[in-house]
């Protein structure tokens, strides 16, 4: 599958630096790509500019699009309303076994096709990684559309994913659906442990059968894998789209902006 993009040149950047009209059109244009299928696009730009700032006002714009309220869906506050900002640079942790959660970003070991806001009861919408340096080796970035998965899936592996038996850092969460959200929570969550901690996950749902699947279904037949260069900014609709990564030298200094934001314009 191609991956799709939008490049810009130094001039349009320019643009964006000095007006608000020109940022809403971007970002609406963004917007209207993530709502079809494959739900992500590759935003590439000079990489000599470290647009953090830009990503999350297009991030921003993008979430007061449409019937945004997130203060009235799932309970959700006013600090919902706030767009979510991070620096993903590799971090010297606990051995593998003992990482728990987000901090998994933070190493160089492969990431499992995934959602970020695994653990809340309403994922964020739009996520955003600005990559600043890529991994010169390795680092490849795996999208896989959820409904590839999903269509896939008999009632009763729909049931078994459906229970909270799945574990992610300290506690354990269904990794399909939702009361509110359907989706895919995390096909398998980065771990420290290989068992639930409460409730059991059945044999057929468990272990390495349905990681294995999943892996290769992202390298080779319906998924997407490419490269993401500095400079490149990767948004996707997190609820319509995994993503994952392929592992990188532990010495790599490959460092991204991670930005995440509510923004129900896109369903």
């Amino acid at each position: 599958m191609d991956v799709p993009q939008l490049k810009l040149s130094p001039a349009q950047v320019g643009g964006l630096t000095s007006s608000t009209e020109a940022v809403a059109d971007l970002a609406h244009e963004i917007s209207e790509m993530l709502r079809t299928a494959p739900h992500f696009v590759v935003v590439k730009a000079d990489p000599r500019e470290d647009r953090a700032a830009l990503t999350m006002q297009i991030a921003d714009v993008i979430a007061d699009f449409g019937p945004s309220g997130p203060g009235e869906f799932g309970g959700i506050g006013e600090e919902a309303k706030k767009v979510s900002f991070n620096v993903v640079a590799i971090k010297p942790t606990r051995p593998r076994g003992q990482v728990k959660g987000t901090a998994y970003s933070r190493t160089n070991e492969p990431l499992n096709l995934h959602t970020d806001s695994t653990f809340q009861d309403r994922p964020h919408e739009l996520v955003a990684f600005r990559f600043v340096r890529a991994a010169a080796g390795g680092g490849d970035s795996l999208m896989l559309p959820v409904k590839s998965v999903t269509d896939a899936l008999d009632d009763e592996m729909k049931r078994i994913l459906a229970e909270p038996n799945f574990p992610f850092s300290e506690k354990t969460y269904p990794c399909y659906g939702s009361a509110t959200v359907p989706r895919i929570c995390a096909i398998t969550a980065p771990r420290s442990n290989s068992r639930a901690r409460t409730g059991r996950i059945s044999a057929r749902a468990n272990g390495p059968r349905w990681t294995h699947s999943m892996r290769c279904s992202a390298a080779t037949r319906l998924g997407t894998n490419f490269h993401a260069e500095p400079g490149d900014t990767v948004f996707m609709h997190n609820t319509k789209v995994l993503h994952g990564r392929t592992g990188f030298a532990a010495d790599s200094d490959r460092l991204m902006y991670r930005v995440r934001a509510f923004a129900t314009c896109l369903d």
